[in-house]
């Protein structure tokens, strides 16, 4: 079931969007109601929050998915922990959702479309490869950075509230930190601005290991967004 609150029928130019060696998920053969899987996990459009990762999962994970006969929307959304994706993404949803929301944050999706976030990917295309590859060819000029960019200005022109967009991960951060949609917003260097008035923050990814991130890295990052762009209701202090 779908609570998000997508504005409108999305647009044919985005299906239509191709990328050598990636695959748009709505040429796979079902027609998703989203445009991305994890709005079933944030999807609201009308939030103050875009909260964007690197990507969704591997065009094989997500086609095996297919084949085993679930409808468009149950194929295409986030792990919610149903056994569909095994653990792929799975850490990193339900501690997003801590971060978020504190206690009253589940995988559920039911809170989707009031949350006040849109849960995206920086990614658009579906990649080849196992889950923590890289993206193969992704920079300006190229058809996979090109068309996702389109996608994400598309996203913000939707959001008429949005306040931020925050980047999960140093995958993320690199794809978007500098791109001239956004003023880049670092706890290290306030005064970055590259011609926006959305500010860019940077986490780090909710699914990284306690070896490589503390939690304490985390807390800070958060709080810093928290601070720094006015939104209060996100729960971690």
């Amino acid at each position: 079931m779908t609570h998000t609150t997508q504005v409108g029928p999305i647009p044919q130019w985005i299906k239509d969007l191709r990328a050598p060696g990636y695959k748009n998920v709505f040429e796979l053969g079902i027609n998703p109601s989203v445009i991305y899987g994890t709005e079933h996990l944030c999807g609201d459009w009308s939030g103050e929050l875009l909260v964007l990762a690197k990507d969704f999962a591997p065009s094989d994970i997500v086609e095996d998915v297919i084949r085993r006969g679930y409808a468009s929307d149950v194929a295409f959304r986030h792990n919610d922990g149903d056994g569909r994706y095994g653990r792929t993404g799975l850490n990193t949803n339900r501690n997003l959702m801590q971060f978020l929301f504190g206690n009253s944050g589940n995988l559920s999706g039911e809170n989707s479309s009031t949350c006040g976030v849109l849960y995206g990917n920086a990614c658009f295309f579906l990649k080849s490869g196992g889950v923590s590859d890289s993206l193969k060819d992704f920079s300006v000029g190229r058809p996979v950075f090109d068309g996702s960019m389109k996608v994400v200005d598309y996203v913000l022109s939707q959001m008429k509230n949005v306040k931020a967009v925050v980047c999960l991960g140093g995958d993320a951060k690199r794809m978007l930190w500098g791109n001239p949609m956004f003023a880049s917003r670092d706890p290290l260097n306030l005064s970055r601005n590259v011609g926006s008035s959305i500010p860019l923050y940077h986490v780090p990814h909710p699914g990284a290991r306690a070896s490589t991130t503390s939690y304490e890295d985390h807390v800070n990052s958060w709080s810093f967004v928290k601070r720094d762009s006015g939104l209060n209701w996100i729960a971690i202090a």
